[in-house]
């Protein structure tokens, strides 16, 4: 029994040397400066891509590998380098299950201080061409649910990111133009995510400030973001939902449902539903989105919003909102709403009011209802 013993702490000396002196080769600079040269030189010289990172550290229990100040700079046909990653602390961690069962798979990733700029700067895609670098084709087949593959990490954590997108193409309002540009970005971003399988997991998410813009508008202006929510089979369902922002605040409920064929399990759409009892802001949001100039003044409210994004055809994504509104001294397409309490109705095609009733002061002085339409002539009809 000793014996055994005495050999069990020898088994252990040796393994805490083997990773003393490990770490000790891994985490120097002559390591990390051939590591960055090798990386650079070999495996990246082809590409319009320049990565480093500062240092490195293995741990044992649990396994994992820890990365220090990592950077990925984009490549511009004039050698300048542009910003696309920086990361302060990657860790990865092994799962000790997958281990285990003879799988070895990523169990946590997380990321500290990440900064994410997207996409590269414009000579990037000319740093590419000179390469005869073509990008991969897009598979044919639609996609399915759940994916075939299981999730590659069970756990994905991200905190103070900051993150800039632009998306070209991309339109938030009726407009539909298609040289518009949808920008996003957040700043004190913090992520967490709990990943059973694709059918079941949890999200905490926080962004201390967002901002959403176009070519013509601003949505968001430094909005503050609150969202905990699960997915349980198909569909996921929010616990908490905050949007604080200087003209739009709301508390609500988000759900977005996945829609697939039941024999072939090609999703169909996914359908988003945004349930608030508690939203205000200023009526110019609402302009900017149906893309209705002369809207202005604050308005509280409540509304049921659903959005369906197919994925199987190529219809367009429809919108449609109703619910309860009272404005205070706003304008809608510069007409004076006074005092006004009003259901509404609205989609793609149109804003439809009901159970109208306008006040100035305390004295109902209209009641009725109308509609205005989106077409070119902005038409309307009012009945009061």
């Amino acid at each position: 029994m000793k014996r055994r013993h005495n050999r069990l702490v020898i088994a252990i000396i040796i393994l805490m040397s083997g990773l003393y002196v490990g770490n000790l080769i891994i985490d120097n600079p002559y390591t990390h400066g051939l590591v960055n040269f090798y990386l650079n030189e070999k495996i990246l010289k082809k590409l319009p891509i320049r990565a480093e990172y500062q240092s490195m550290k293995v741990e044992l229990v649990p396994p994992a590998i820890n990365i220090y100040g990592i950077k990925i700079n984009a490549l511009t046909d004039t050698n300048e380098e542009s910003e696309l990653i920086a990361v302060t602390t990657l860790s990865f961690k092994a799962s000790l299950w997958s281990i285990f069962m003879a799988r070895p798979q990523i169990g946590d990733l997380e990321l500290k201080d990440l900064t994410l700029t997207w996409p590269p700067p414009a000579n990037f895609m000319d740093a590419l061409k000179k390469l005869n670098y073509t990008a991969p084709d897009m598979p044919e087949t639609l996609p399915i649910w759940p994916p075939s593959q299981p999730p590659p990490l069970s756990g994905l954590r991200i905190s103070n990111a900051t993150i800039q997108a632009t998306l070209p193409g991309v339109s938030l309002n009726t407009n539909q133009d298609p040289a518009e540009v949808t920008k996003i970005s957040a700043d004190g971003l913090n992520l967490d995510l709990e990943i059973h399988n694709w059918r079941s997991f949890k999200v905490d998410l926080d962004s201390s400030h967002t901002f959403l813009t176009d070519l013509t508008s601003s949505y968001l202006e430094g909005g503050s973001l609150r969202l905990r929510g699960e997915m349980n089979n198909d569909e996921f369902k929010t616990r908490k939902l905050e949007l604080t922002s200087p003209r739009l605040g709301l508390n609500g409920k988000l759900s977005a449902k996945i829609v697939t064929n039941r024999k072939s399990h090609v999703i169909d759409d996914v359908q988003l539903r945004l349930n608030s009892d508690n939203i205000n802001g200023d009526m110019s949001i609402v302009g900017s989105f149906l893309d209705i100039p002369g809207s202005r003044g604050s308005f509280s409210g409540r509304a049921d919003t659903l959005v369906t994004v197919p994925l199987a055809s190529k219809k367009l994504p429809q919108f449609s909102s109703t619910g309860h509104i009272k404005s205070q001294d706003a304008r809608f397409y510069d007409f004076r709403l006074y005092e006004t309490e009003t259901d509404f109705a609205v989609d793609l095609n149109q804003f439809e009011m009901s159970n109208t009733d306008i006040k100035i002061g305390d004295t109902s002085v209209a009641r009725g209802g109308g509609k205005i339409k989106f077409d070119r002539a902005v038409t309307y009809d009012f009945k009061l």
